[in-house]
């Protein structure tokens, strides 16, 4: 299969790579636990609003924490499915058909033939669509967003395409980038709804990927940079000091190296970090102004 990919589409894929870069230089993955909760309650609600299962934030945190709910029990089930789901993403491999058969039999929104068998793509489908994510030639993002769209297209009831499509996905983009394990994109996808479910329609009526592949990417890159923006607000002169003498290299540094590494600060805020650092001797600096050169203080035993 070929896939044409525009320079739009390109730009796109380099400024969320770009963004991943600064998440993982800056060791933003290391979320707490009570947000990686938070988030994971945030997607699964997300994700039953995008198949039409009704129920709120609450709800869905409660049955996360096995309580019961006051609600439909059609809702209660589905959703106690997709949680599961949810939370099994990491078991088995993305590559593999027969793990994605095996969730095919757990999907919340499955549609069932009038025989009450699950309505699945033939096989020689579903070997069609594994072609893309198995192809050496492609980046992995490139493979997401292709099967993502060749999802839609296969599957003929639409709750069960969309299902279908986040699970898998989001289990590829966590093998991606581990960010995207507590990445609440669902939410985002939301938002755009609307978009969303016009563009599903156009898939099925044969439009080609790019509009597609730029509506995901927008989607990926708004989570992220929205990831960056609320843990760039939550450093302190002293996290910033800590994480550059985690991961500083080289006998010296300059306060461009130091900005290099935190590009969210200004000139002025380096300056104030490193004036901090030596004062409180966890640098020693020589040197004045810009020329001045820096080097992170031994400990004392």
């Amino acid at each position: 299969m070929q896939i044409s990919i525009s320079t739009r589409v390109i730009n796109l894929l380099l400024a969320l790579s770009e963004k991943l870069g600064e998440v993982n230089g800056m060791h933003f993955n290391h979320s707490a636990v009570k947000q990686e909760k938070m988030s994971a309650v945030a997607s699964n609600k997300a994700c039953m609003e995008l198949i039409g299962i009704d129920l709120s934030f609450d709800q869905v945190y409660k049955l996360r924490h096995h309580y019961l709910i006051k609600a439909s029990k059609k809702d209660v089930q589905a959703a106690r499915i997709l949680i599961d789901n949810y939370d099994h993403l990491s078991d088995g491999s993305y590559l593999s058909i027969r793990d994605f058969k095996k969730t095919l039999k757990n999907l919340a929104s499955y549609k069932l033939n009038e025989n009450g068998q699950p309505e699945a793509p033939s096989d020689e489908k579903l070997r069609s669509l594994f072609q893309v994510i198995k192809n050496p030639g492609l980046h992995l993002l490139i493979k997401i967003l292709e099967f993502h769209y060749e999802v839609l297209r296969i599957f003929l009831n639409k709750n069960t395409a969309i299902e279908v499509a986040l699970l898998w996905q989001k289990r590829m983009l966590i093998h991606y980038n581990a960010l995207f394990s507590f990445l609440d994109y669902e939410s985002t996808l939301l938002k755009y709804k609307a978009d969303y479910f016009k563009l599903i329609r156009r898939v099925r009526e044969g439009e080609n990927n790019e509009k597609f592949f730029l509506f995901l990417l927008k989607v990926l890159n708004e989570s992220v940079e929205d990831h960056l923006r609320k843990k760039r607000g939550s450093h302190s002169t002293e996290s910033r000091i800590s994480l550059f003498k985690q991961s500083a290299e080289g006998d010296s540094f300059s306060r461009q190296d130091y900005l290099r590494k935190f590009k969210f600060i200004s000139a002025i805020t380096a300056s104030r970090d490193l004036r901090f650092a030596v004062e409180s001797g966890q640098f020693i600096k020589k040197g004045d102004k810009r020329l001045a050169r820096y080097w992170i203080a031994e400990k004392k035993s």
